[in-house]
């Protein structure tokens, strides 16, 4: 490389209009990613993260969420069929494992937890209005007809800020860059 770099001087290469321009541009990339770059490490500081984090913690903590399972199967009449065995003593998760056409049909069933805007809306109506241990009627949605047994209810917790600080490191240096 010095070899190269000591034949570019000797034919006065950066004395070329082309290697000015390229020279000033690179030059400025350089200053502007060393400004940037400094920008949003001053920004990063442990109290700036902490305060993005409770006011994501502020709008996580206190929403409920759902642990429920549900079989998925195409017509009203299938659902008032397993509906009628499940009223009967069935148990949920091997009639789900048997006749759900829902991919988590393996499972039980069994969705986990889930907010009421991770559901299609008349699948979230029916699943938190339920007390835990109870089972739907037929529920009809653009994906067929659910049978819903919610297991429990709880609050939402914000996770540990450790858990979460590389991605708050990121936002936040991120933020400062942009502003």
């Amino acid at each position: 490389m010095k070899i190269v770099s000591k034949a570019a001087e000797d034919k006065k290469i950066e004395n070329n209009d082309d290697f000015k321009k390229r020279l000033a541009f690179t030059r400025n990339r350089l200053l502007m990613d060393s400004l940037l770059a400094s920008e949003g490490k001053a920004a990063t500081t442990d109290d700036a993260m902490k305060k993005v984090y409770d006011e994501a913690s502020k709008q996580i903590t206190g929403e409920q969420e759902v642990r429920a399972r549900h079989i998925l199967v195409e017509t009203e009449d299938e659902a008032k069929a397993i509906k009628a065995e499940l009223d009967k003593g069935a148990d949920f998760a091997e009639l789900a494992k048997k006749k759900s056409k829902d991919p988590g049909a393996s499972d039980g069933g069994d969705l986990g937890f889930f907010t009421k805007e991770q559901m299609v809306p008349e699948f979230s109506a029916v699943a938190f209005a339920l007390e835990p241990g109870k089972i739907s009627d037929p529920v009809k949605s653009q994906f067929g007809w659910h049978i819903i047994k919610v297991e429990e209810k709880r609050n939402r917790k914000a996770p540990d800020f450790e858990q979460v600080k590389a991605q708050i490191e990121t936002y936040v240096t991120r933020k400062a860059q942009a502003d």
